[in-house]
């Protein structure tokens, strides 16, 4: 068995030869990313193509080309990278996808790990959990979207303070209107002052210091794969699209983050 997965990898190993692949680098810029994949070349079929990144283990596929089918889902045009990748979700339900921007991704085994290797630790303080619906007084928001490219009926959630957070167990039992597997694009925005400072648990951080992170999960009560998005102080991000994750969507976790030099313990 071990000579067969050797053998398959080495296979795999070559059939990839062509992408380009780099160490990864941990450190990234969140920023509001334009549809600037909306000028680029088109398929046969008139659906959107361009390229991504993807990232796993410290090893960068880079440029992979992609397209996006009638139902706004990323399809690798790899075919070697598209086998790879359908056998990375089937083999680990746990499988994290981390949107860095619109062209690139990192892969994890868990969110866990996701959030351990990024250093983010929760800001929740214990027994704190705010439902809100409340526009006027809110730190941070994420605004789900039926399609991409930000269209069709779309919610907005929101986040009072830093200590605050919005779980919803289950998207399809929600009291406005079912939205299970509805999910398509996301903006968030974490509206601290990046020059500003926050009071956690009677201690002092820059905002700088504190993320937004969402995490949408497959399954509800926060089960399956996920993926994950997060915002610094004073910045949008949004993701025309959710690669990979598209109408998947089940149950979802929206709360800041502290950024530290030393990883959680899990």
């Amino acid at each position: 068995m071990r000579k067969t997965k050797f053998l398959f990898s080495a296979m795999l190993a070559i059939a990839l030869c062509g992408l380009t692949a780099c160490s990864s680098d941990d450190a990234f810029e969140t920023s509001h990313q334009s549809e600037s994949n909306s000028s680029e070349e088109q398929t046969r079929s008139g659906a959107e193509a361009g390229t991504i990144s993807v990232t796993y283990k410290d090893i960068t596929y880079k440029d992979i080309p992609t397209t996006l089918d009638g139902k706004g889902n990323v399809k690798f045009l790899n075919e070697n990278f598209s086998t790879w990748f359908a056998e990375m979700e089937a083999t680990k339900p746990e499988l994290c996808i981390y949107l860095v921007s619109d062209k690139e991704i990192i892969l994890y085994d868990n969110v866990e790990q996701c959030l351990d290797e990024k250093h983010i630790i929760q800001c929740e303080e214990k027994g704190t959990r705010a439902f809100v619906d409340d526009e006027t007084q809110h730190l941070g928001e994420v605004t789900l979207f039926d399609d991409t490219h930000y269209n069709d009926r779309h919610y907005t959630f929101y986040v009072i303070g830093a200590s605050d957070t919005y779980y919803m167990n289950n998207l399809s039992d929600w009291e406005y209107t079912s939205f299970d597997d509805k999910s398509s694009s996301l903006e968030m925005t974490n509206k601290m002052n990046s020059a500003g400072t926050v009071t956690i648990n009677n201690y002092t951080y820059n905002c700088s210091q504190i993320t937004l992170v969402f995490i949408g999960y497959a399954n509800i009560g926060y089960g399956g794969s996920t993926i994950v998005s997060t915002a610094d102080a004073s910045t949008v991000t949004s993701h025309f699209c959710l690669p990979r994750f598209n109408d998947k969507m089940s149950s979802f976790k929206l709360f800041f983050g502290l950024k530290t030099m030393y990883p959680p313990t899990i």
